[in-house]
């Protein structure tokens, strides 16, 4: 049985084409440990940016892909030595001039705020004042950037400028000893003020309080504070858009151990417009607006087993359910980011891991506008393919790879461990398994482009 794989392609997912649209479905390998922390459109591909841990390292990349999820380039930047944690992406924006700024958190004692030009080169990495650490951040009508976080003396909103210096900084925002604060949005309105949605949470219990909305003037004063209270429950929300001159939030109720996720709109004062019970598929936590109408809720089902899949819920604004579609099927998988493309498909960008491996990998997805990635569109395939076979294999397997291929395959097994290692250049190559036990496998073949993995079934030869 010979099986032709594309790429890194994931689970039983391929490329396709659905009206036009292109679906993928990737994990990208090319680290020890990684995760997708922010996705962006462009004319022709898409591009994730994230985080890696490799030899010892801990460094911020941006990967380019084409319109069907294969690799075009990526560029690092190295962020510190790896000491046990890991960093991530807190939250990034892209300025009027195209130019993108990051903030990564879990980077200890070197800069974490970097920008990059429209061009995704590197313009500056810093530490902000007061080693100020950023939870969200806006850009501002005079193309500056209003942030929330903490800095060394408590949390605060900063206003900064193009370069990351400080203009103004607010007071200090109240928190007691026995929580801290989390903040799921702030923007600025039409008359420059700036709303800001908080919520707290009890060291010991672990558990969101009501979320309270504090609207700043725009050089930072404290105007007004309330606290958001739909009749629904007590909600915690997790992220806001404007809409019009309100509020549109996504929200979660947790109560007896039950979950509910709820649309709700709202003025800045807290005033509850509509309340609009989102599907019980699961816990919702972004969205995005898609500009005619429409909104798509992100969320993901309960784990089990550590197995988790994510969902996505489409809604009109007014609380119509239009369709629902799942993605993936994988231990550890989450998404970070979400955005709404040209063609009406849906970026999605996180992390998940393989099998029982101990570590987890950037994923990115492109969905079609029904937010599935569809198997259709086989036949058009990439040229840059690999063929693995037979499977199951009984003592050997050939390994077909595109003309002047130089690589490597590494095989696991179900462990992790590495089971076989060597280089490819040749073709067509024959591997030896005659030492490996019955089981199923994972073959890992790389080139300095290309990552392509699938599963092996090894029958051992008596």
């Amino acid at each position: 049985m010979k099986i032709k794989i594309a790429m890194s392609l994931m689970f039983f997912s391929v490329l396709s084409t659905l009206y036009g649209q292109q679906s993928f479905e990737r994990l990208y390998q090319y680290w020890n440990y990684g995760e997708g922390g922010a996705v962006f459109e462009e004319e022709d591909g898409y591009l994730l940016a994230g985080t890696g841990v490799d030899d010892l390292l801990n460094k911020f990349f941006l990967l380019k892909v084409g319109l069907n999820g294969d690799t075009l380039w990526m560029k690092q930047v190295e962020l510190s030595n790896h000491s046990g944690s890991d960093p991530w992406i807190r939250c990034s924006l892209t300025d009027g001039s195209g130019n993108t700024c990051f903030f990564v958190s879990g980077v200890q004692n070197m800069p974490d705020f970097l920008k990059f030009d429209a061009q995704w080169n590197l313009l500056w990495k810093r530490k902000l004042e007061d080693d100020f650490k950023i939870q969200k951040m806006v850009v501002s009508d005079d193309n500056n950037i209003i942030c929330v976080g903490q800095d060394s003396t408590g949390y605060c909103i900063r206003k900064l400028d193009t370069g990351g210096s400080t203009i103004w900084r607010s007071g200090n925002i109240y928190c007691n000893m026995w929580g801290y604060l989390s903040f799921s949005s702030i923007h600025e309105m039409p008359d420059n003020n700036i709303v800001l949605i908080s919520s707290w949470m009890n060291n010991n219990w672990f558990q969101f309080n009501h979320s309270t909305i504090t609207i700043y003037g725009p050089e930072g004063d404290s105007l007004s504070s309330s606290f958001f209270d739909p009749e629904s429950g007590n909600f915690h929300i997790f992220e806001t858009h404007l809409v019009e001159d309100d509020l549109l939030s996504i929200a979660v109720s947790t109560a007896m151990d039950e979950t509910t996720s709820s649309l709700i709109r709202h003025k800045s004062d807290g005033t509850i417009l509509r309340d609009i019970l989102l599907g019980p598929e699961g816990s919702f936590y972004k969205m995005v607006k898609t500009g005619d109408g429409k909104l798509i809720a992100l969320g993901s089902t309960p784990a089990v087993g550590g197995i988790r899949r994510m969902v996505l819920h489409c809604v009109t604004l007014t609380g119509d359910s239009l369709w629902s579609s799942y993605i993936g099927y994988t231990r550890g998988l989450s998404v970070n980011d979400i955005k709404y493309c040209h063609d009406k498909g849906i970026l999605l960008g996180g992390f998940a891991g393989v099998n029982d491996w101990p570590g987890v990998h950037p994923y990115f997805v492109k969905t079609d506008s029904t937010g599935k990635i569809s198997p259709l569109g086989i036949s058009n395939l990439p040229e840059k393919s690999v063929a693995v076979y037979p499977n199951p294999a009984y003592g050997s397997v050939v390994i077909e790879t595109p003309v002047n291929f130089t690589g490597q395959c590494t095989i696991y097994d179900s462990f992790g461990r590495i089971c076989y290692s060597g280089s490819l250049k040749a073709e067509m190559q024959t591997i030896d398994l005659y030492s490996l036990k019955s089981g199923i496998y994972v073959y890992h073949i790389t080139d300095n482009q290309s990552v392509f993995t699938g599963k092996l079934m090894v029958k051992a030869v008596r």
